[in-house]
């Protein structure tokens, strides 16, 4: 058996092992409103109905006390996701977070503020830093499968036809429209973390107008090119039957319910087994991350992803350009009018205040991968932060014990910038 071959099978045991894995004891089922709840804060839930039908929930961390000490309206923040993840991503790192009057009232001076131990998770610190937080959930995940019309479960071809463009073309602007339009700001902060920034750089490039819009985006980890990945995803890449099989299949992957069912994995003796596919599947690293919260963090990832999404990020790793989903030559005429898929011009991007955040030690977008999608822009990111560590991986972002002074510092710095834009 080849090596290739090998990694092959392992790929499609844990996504077979997707439909029957459950996690160790602690769980959490939190859902959103009350992890926010949880912490003093108001949480309000808002859904924004998409062009084509589709219901994205999304939710706005309130801080009762900002209007104590600031008299304008807050600036908006939208932090986005990655793929297989939701929301939660940015307020379940750590049991603190509180909401904390003494750090909103010291918010013009960030080094005063503990971020080692009120900063662990980015959307509880922002808020308490005086910002208007609207975390959100594009299409496919959990709080997102819902649809005016389409059952996701009796409809599920037509229901799951879609990827990253329609999320960068539909989801994204629906999202930013609906924010500005309801705090009454001319524009808003953009952080993406992975796809959530992937599906920003798509937008700008097609539609460079947005561009007014956002100041600052700061891309965590950008996926835009991935043709020095390293992981078992490129095994996937290479095997043209499972995705052709994938596409024909329209489905939903790696949904949270995986971790919901009881079955073979309530078994003592299989419960291990069971825990390292999911940590495995995840790349969650032990060394890194918080493993205290380990269960927390398999309560509630991953949350689901389109499976189409596996083919769109497999041609990142097989392809030089940053292009829609390739479907095949049938299937990109009745999509494309064409039988190759369009690419985004980077070239079109005029944003002058894009951060890019990532490490060294990223093998999902590695440096080397960051580095040509800063090649291809026209317009030089006001900042490129490097974080030297070759153990902080992909999704340390927001799970690493120090992503309060490698990650979130950093992005309360830049934001800090642009209070009053």
């Amino acid at each position: 058996m080849t090596s290739s071959t090998l990694k092959l099978l392992i790929v499609c045991s844990l996504i077979v092992c997707s439909l029957a894995i459950a996690t160790l004891d602690d769980i959490d089922r939190s859902d959103i409103p009350q992890i926010i709840e949880s912490r003093g804060f108001i949480c309000e839930s808002h859904y924004i109905v998409t062009s084509d039908g589709y219901i994205l929930g999304n939710y706005r961390i309130v801080n009762p006390l900002a209007s104590k000490h600031f008299k304008e309206p807050l600036k908006p923040v939208i932090i986005q996701s990655g793929f297989l993840g939701s929301a939660t991503d940015f307020i379940i790192n750590a049991p603190t977070g509180q909401i904390n009057e003494q750090i909103l009232a010291n918010y013009t001076d960030l080094d005063s503020v503990d971020f080692e131990s009120e900063g662990q998770n980015l959307g509880f610190i922002l808020a308490n830093l005086g910002y208007d937080v609207w975390l959100t959930n594009p299409r496919g995940n959990y709080y997102s499968t819902n649809h005016t019309t389409l059952d996701p479960k009796e409809d599920g071809k037509q229901f799951w036809s879609f990827s990253l463009d329609e999320m960068a073309l539909i989801d994204l602007p629906a999202m930013i429209d609906y924010v500005l339009n309801n705090t009454g700001q001319s524009s808003l902060a953009y952080i993406g973390y992975s796809r959530g920034s992937a599906i920003m750089f798509a937008l700008l490039s097609e539609k460079p107008e947005y561009s007014d819009k956002i100041s600052p985006f700061i891309a965590m980890a950008p996926p835009v090119f991935l043709n020095n990945e390293k992981s078992y995803y490129r095994a996937l890449a290479s095997s043209k039957f499972i995705l052709n099989f994938i596409r024909d299949h329209p489905g939903s992957c790696f949904g949270r319910a995986i971790t919901d069912i009881a079955g073979i994995c309530n078994n003592f003796l299989i419960k291990p087994l069971c825990h390292q596919l999911e940590m495995s599947l995840l790349s969650i690293d032990r060394e890194t991350s918080n493993a205290t919260r380990i269960n927390i963090y398999l309560s509630h990832l991953p949350a689901g992803a389109p499976c189409w999404d596996l083919i769109y990020f497999s041609q990142r790793i097989t392809q030089e350009n940053f292009t829609h989903i390739d479907l095949g030559p049938d299937f990109n005429m009745k999509r494309y009018g064409s039988k190759t898929p369009p690419m985004y011009n980077l070239r079109n991007i005029v944003n002058q205040d894009i951060y890019i955040l990532h490490s060294t030690g990223d093998k999902r977008a590695s440096p080397v991968d960051v580095q040509k999608l800063v090649d291809e822009l026209e317009v030089f990111p006001a900042d490129r932060i490097t974080i030297e560590d070759e153990k902080f991986s992909h999704l340390d972002f927001f799970l690493d014990k120090n992503v309060a002074q490698r990650v979130n510092k950093p992005i309360a710095k830049i934001l800090d910038r642009y209070r009053s834009t």
